[in-house]
């Protein structure tokens, strides 16, 4: 449609060209009737220009393979804006056989007859002046002749105008209605993709929601306390509700003490070895950070409970320490039945060296009895007491 209503501008300016041109054209031949002055006779030649170029683009785009250059150069010479002459071109070539560009097609062509009847009249006159003694009558005469062409040109000029106008109206038509279909069709679409927006915002919401549900339910539901703390500040950004299950200690209260909080509730026996842990925060490197620390904590009653706080060490941009993530399991239970292994293990070694020293006590009895034995009795007896002496004492060796 723009490039309809540009090429339609440059045929309106044209218009008005060649209108000016064949009036120009009409007003040299009209004074070189009464001067008889060959020089009006050459500027109604030179005038006629502007209407001969016009004419040579048209024939040239009547042709099936017509030379693009020679059409342009065509109308450059009927005095068109070069911009509009591509546009006009393909007018042209795309509906020269349909309606209001055929009927002003086929009035322009009319016209160029009508200004060779103008250019033949002009000849003929040129000729008789040049033969001299031309009688005011003849003169008269062919002024009428020519004011009446000059009325059917214009008369061809009002039609083309009219013409313009159609096509002026039919682009407007057009413009209209595919605006209001383009409208229609933006509005479906924006209704379509609003609707699909929505669809997919309410999924990935209900989705979002429900691994919220899932996240929340692990942490709620977890026996072991899940934390976040700020390596720069000592602070815990985060601590999961088991922290009052497993220590009883408020949330809030817990994240305002920070690490001190922590500190001044561990067993004396651990708080040197983990203070030197906290202090070494800012510099430590990935290989001497410890992934796993068991310490004793004391709880909201009094009680002190083993914990194992397995963690990950979090760096910012710069790869500088800046935060530490993990978990607090309490791992009193576990340790109480290290405890009782321990100890049990302890008695049944206590029992074991018991029962090596009472064996090796019974057997030195009976080494003793059979040395006792050895009086009395013959050699050959003696040496038999011996050597099961000797192996005796083998034995014993194996419960010292």
């Amino acid at each position: 449609a723009i490039s309809f209503a540009s090429g339609l501008r440059g045929y309106v300016g044209g218009e008005g060209h060649w209108t000016k041109s064949q009036k120009e054209s009409m007003i040299h031949l009209h004074r070189y009737i009464l001067t008889e002055n060959a020089q009006d006779y050459e500027s109604f030649n030179s005038v006629l220009r502007v209407i001969m170029g016009d004419r040579r683009g048209r024939e040239e785009l009547k042709k099936d393979n017509y030379d693009y250059d020679v059409v342009f150069e065509g109308f450059r010479q009927g005095l068109n804006h070069p911009d509009d002459i591509p546009h006009m071109i393909r007018i042209f070539d795309w509906f020269h056989d349909f309606g209001p560009v055929k009927d002003a097609i086929e009035i322009w062509e009319e016209g160029d007859r009508k200004i060779d009847q103008m250019i033949e009249f002009g000849e003929h006159i040129h000729a008789t002046i040049q033969q001299g003694d031309i009688s005011y009558e003849q003169k008269i005469a062919w002024t009428k002749e020519l004011n009446r062409l000059d009325h059917e040109l214009t008369a061809l000029e009002l039609r083309f105008s009219e013409s313009m106008d159609s096509m002026a109206r039919l682009v407007n038509r057009i413009v209209k209605w595919a605006t209001i279909i383009l409208g229609l069709f933006i509005i479906g679409i924006g209704i379509w993709l609003t609707r699909r927006f929505y669809t997919s915002a309410k999924i990935w919401a209900e989705t979002i929601k429900e691994s919220e549900n899932k996240f929340r339910n692990v942490l709620t539901n977890s026996q072991d306390i899940l934390f976040k703390m700020n390596i720069k500040t000592k602070k815990y950004e985060y601590v999961s509700p088991a922290l009052e299950s497993m220590l009883g200690y408020d949330v809030e209260e817990f994240l305002e003490g920070g690490v001190d909080f922590i500190l001044s509730n561990m067993h004396p026996e651990d708080k040197e070895r983990i203070q030197k842990v906290v202090d070494e925060y800012q510099s430590i490197n990935d290989r001497e950070f410890l992934p796993t620390l068991e310490y004793r904590l004391q709880d909201a009653e009094g009680n002190w409970k083993w914990v194992s706080n397995t963690r990950n060490l979090v760096r910012d941009g710069n790869g500088e320490p800046d935060a530490i993530v993990g978990t607090v399991r309490d791992i009193s239970v576990r340790k109480e039945q290290d405890q009782q292994i321990k100890k049990s293990l302890e008695e049944k070694e206590l029992l074991l060296q018991e029962i090596h020293h009472r064996v090796k006590n019974n057997l030195s009895i009976i080494s003793s009895l059979l040395e006792l034995q050895k009086d009395g009795m013959s050699e050959q007896v003696q040496q038999i007491l011996s050597a099961s002496q000797l192996r005796i004492k083998s034995i014993a060796k194996v419960h010292e």
